[in-house]
């Protein structure tokens, strides 16, 4: 006891004091890219994780979709003699069979709705689901997530594994045993502050060349332009990162004839817009719609001409499809489109411009080529994102790491999503006037009630004199003092709906081509 204040209670207030002054408060994680530019319709900055035991290092990009909560790898069966001779090494294939921790749960759907509106055959794109171990990054030092469901599949539907940031709990199979996301594991194990993240995909092309930045319980101030705008997530919580384009341009050309809304979807390339919209690049890039192939072929010399002219597009997005509720402008230059389109999508490599014709307003979707130029900072404690111009800063000058804190627990006034907005906070120079006045406080009344039992106790000892020494004195009663409790909060976990259990088509599967994509009829890519 400490003037009659209890030892744990001291701690109690120490632990807090600490807290407050931001000593034990939890950073942001980044993870680091691999330095690696991949995929078959990209190029695209990839992200290494080590998985299964012993690791395996496999390269996965990171993945915006709402449907998307756990960690994706491609299987072995995901390359075949038909396939490149390198085409395992570029995939990097998991092989489940020389992993001790690898524990098999079933044969289920991927589940991605929002991509079957693009086309993607969810019913057909099968995977492994298993519970595993993981962890981020090649040595880093980074967090270990255990006994997690990561799922393995071979369809070339998504050439590389995916690392889904979304916050849900994984259904498998029934509601009732919900398990954690990938996010949400970290933030169990106290490796990230809150559910969080601050992504952009990087460019090759850039000036100077900069790969991708991933960070988790924050972002990453350097990689983008402060003065940004902060959407609600959309009430489907699989369109969650849902944006209204109220405008696109480039030079006096108008491609948007009124504004729309889109979904922010990293785990497909390209720029899913209205049919006029597509018409209008057209006429403006001199581009060729490729039947065959479903996309915008680039030959060499209408790419030596866009290269010479190097146009930029720019997007101005907001909360609504017009500029009502406020906006940014983000530009993406030619090399933002600049990309390449490789086997199995086509038969030869080529050029391609990553646009897609829309056929209805669920199909309209930003994909990664806007990421490029783009920084999303999505806090699903807060249920909104953020969008920023992305910055290239040049190799030299170091991250900038913001954790994002959940609400009503910020440290050192960075507890909102919004860069902007960091400054309203309570600064430190405050917690400190705060600390030590509450140190001034408990001391105070703690030297009180010291004197108070003191003076109670010598009053008690009188009370028990002969009477004939004193005069009677009544005995005080004691009262109870009742510690009031705080409420407690809880951030609470949408779901996504269960995983239908998936049957193998019997007989040899025979690969089918749609959108220029080769799908699968199960799990193994024959």
């Amino acid at each position: 006891m400490i003037f009659g204040v209890s030892f744990p209670f001291v701690l109690c207030i120490s632990a807090f004091l600490k807290t407050a002054a931001g000593q034990d408060a939890i950073p942001a994680l980044s993870v680091p890219a691999s330095q690696y530019w991949d995929g078959i319709d990209g190029p695209w900055s990839t992200f290494w994780v080590a998985v299964g035991t012993p690791p395996q290092q496999v390269r996965v990009l990171p993945s915006t979709s709402g449907d998307h909560n756990a960690l994706w790898v491609v299987l072995t069966e995901g390359c075949t003699s038909q396939d490149p001779s390198n085409c395992a090494q570029d995939r990097t294939v998991f092989n489940p069979n020389i992993s001790s921790t690898w524990d098999a749960i079933g044969l289920f759907q991927l589940g991605l709705r929002e991509e079957a509106y693009l086309g993607y055959n969810v019913s057909d794109d099968n995977a492994e689901f298993a519970n595993e171990t993981f962890t981020l990054g090649n040595n880093n030092g980074l967090p270990t997530v255990g006994d997690s469901v990561v799922q393995g599949f071979a369809t070339k539907d998504f050439y590389m594994g995916a690392l889904g940031l979304a916050a849900r709990a994984i259904n498998v199979s029934s509601f009732n045993a919900p398990q954690p996301s990938v996010l949400q594991a970290l933030r169990n194990q106290g490796n990230i502050p809150s559910l969080s993240w601050g992504y952009t995909a990087g460019n090759q092309f850039a000036d100077p060349p900069t790969f991708g930045s991933l960070t988790l319980g924050g972002y990453d101030s350097s990689r983008l332009v402060s003065s940004g705008v902060t959407i609600p997530f959309g009430s489907d919580q699989s369109r969650d990162l849902l944006i209204g384009v109220q405008s696109i341009s480039s030079g006096n050309a108008q491609f948007l004839s009124t504004g729309v809304y889109a979904f922010v979807d990293s785990l497909v390339a390209e720029l899913w817009l209205p049919q006029d919209t597509c018409e209008a690049f057209e006429r403006a890039f001199g581009l060729t719609w490729n039947d065959t192939a479903e996309l915008y072929l680039v030959n060499d010399s209408l790419h030596n001409d866009l290269t010479s002219q190097n146009p930029s597009v720019t997007f101005q997005v907001g909360p609504a499809a017009s500029s009502s509720q406020g906006s940014v402008q983000i530009v993406l230059p030619y090399n933002a489109f600049d990309l390449s389109i490789n086997p199995p999508y086509v038969s030869s490599t080529s050029r391609y411009f990553p646009l897609k014709r829309a056929q209805n307003s669920t199909q309209y979707t930003l994909g990664r080529t806007f990421l490029q130029y783009a920084y999303v900072v999505a806090d699903y404690e807060r249920s909104q994102f953020s969008v920023y111009q992305a910055q290239f800063p040049p190799t030299s000058m170091p991250q900038n790491l913001t954790a994002i804190y959940p609400p009503g627990q910020g440290q050192n006034g960075t507890s909102s999503s919004n860069p902007s907005s960091q400054k309203s906070g309570i600064g430190s120079g405050a917690i400190a006037g705060i600390a030590v006045g509450v140190v001034v406080v408990i001391v105070g009344a703690a030297l009180l009630l010291f004197f108070l039992r003191r003076r109670r106790t010598h009053k008690t000892k009188i009370a028990e004199l002969p009477a004939d020494s004193i005069g009677a004195v009544a005995r005080p009663e004691d009262s109870t003092y009742q510690k009031p409790e705080l409420d407690a909060t809880e951030f609470v976990r949408p779901e996504l709906e269960t995983r239908t259990k998936a049957e193998l088509a019997a007989g040899d599967p025979k690969p089918n081509f749609r959108n220029g994509l080769i799908g699968s009829k199960d799990l193994r890519a024959k």
